[in-house]
């Protein structure tokens, strides 16, 4: 019996190495993220080497070598290699929640009228989610146990958020940033209104799962602006301020000390062409994902919703924060 498995595995062993090589090549990967041997400028570029976490990385990965081309080397150790790669490639095909394996897929169909709620569970957060709707949702939420909402925005919120940093965009189509990466082991609930007699269909997809300990969301929630006055705001990836009025205007003062004051929409819509296509909606945002920007000074006549987007890490037994980011 066990001679007649060992030759089944040997059989199967070559087609299995291909998967786990892939497999292998993304531990790499991940520990070269998680190990970050490179020391690197605001902009991320490259301006250093920690020698020494980059020699480790190499030593440990010869030895790694060594090893393999050892087992490989005898005829037990082909054998006991063979079971390996058959049993890593059988758990990683029905372990879909595994790192190996990110479902692409259709989340939910909304139903069809104004004001409608469709609501739908998952087990995940996905890295984007995405949707084509030919008139603009009423409310997009999105919460996760434990953790609190992680995304809330009406139609507004939607049009600015939903073509951030796009080269193009497809016909009313909108395309979310939701984490930095596929993250498992997560009860989450999505609540969408429709706003018309249309159908869209919820999308979610994720190209990379983010290092062990380095999970985050991009919360996305709304932002009061009071008027008339100042209201001051940081840390912050996305600004996004849909009711700015030809006479409110912001001022912003960058990581460098540089300050740009008495900015109207105009300006920002104009700013906004440098790191995104789509701005003609009209748009006016600010895109601070490099973090240049340290804080914004916003100049409004009349009270109104502005709706920030920014980089929050889950919280071990407590709720990440829910409040708005006003520092005036």
């Amino acid at each position: 019996m066990w001679p007649a498995i060992l030759s089944a595995l040997r059989i199967a062993a070559p087609a299995a190495l291909g998967y786990l090589t892939n497999d292998v090549f993304a531990f790499v990967g991940k520990t070269w993220t998680t190990l970050n041997p490179f020391d690197r400028d605001s902009n991320g570029n490259v301006v250093g080497v920690k020698i020494f976490y980059a020699l480790l990385f190499f030593v440990l990965g010869g030895f790694l070598l060594a090893g393999l081309i050892g087992i490989l080397s005898g005829k037990k150790g082909k054998k006991i290699f063979s079971g390996i790669v058959y049993a890593i490639v059988v758990y990683q095909y029905f372990n879909p929640g595994s790192d190996g394996v990110i479902m692409a897929t259709a989340l939910m169909t909304l139903n069809t009228g104004a004001a409608v709620l469709t609501s739908q569970n998952s087990t995940y957060v996905p890295k984007y989610f995405w949707y084509t709707a030919a008139t603009q949702l009423t409310g997009f939420k999105i919460t996760v146990q434990g953790d609190g909402v992680i995304f809330d925005y009406d139609a507004p919120g939607l049009n600015h958020a939903g073509v951030v940093r796009l080269l193009g965009q497809v016909t009313n189509t909108f395309f979310f940033r939701l984490a930095n990466g596929f993250i498992q082991g997560k009860n989450v609930l999505w609540e969408v209104t429709n706003s018309a007699a249309q159908t869209p269909i919820v999308f979610v997809d994720s190209d990379e799962t983010p290092p062990k300990g380095r999970a985050a969301y991009l919360q996305s929630i709304r932002q009061p602006i009071v008027g008339p006055g100042g209201t001051d705001l940081q840390n912050f990836a996305m600004l996004h301020l849909p009711s700015l009025s030809a006479t409110d205007y912001v001022n912003i003062l960058f990581s460098d000390g540089t300050q740009q004051s008495n900015m109207l929409r105009v300006d920002l819509q104009a700013m906004l062409q440098m790191s995104q296509n789509v701005v003609n909606t009209p748009l006016y945002s600010i895109d601070n994902y490099g973090q240049r920007v340290v804080k914004v000074n916003i100049q409004v006549g009349i009270t109104q919703t502005g709706y920030i987007q920014r980089w929050v890490a889950p919280v071990a037994n407590g709720m990440i924060n829910q409040a708005p980011v006003a520092r005036g």
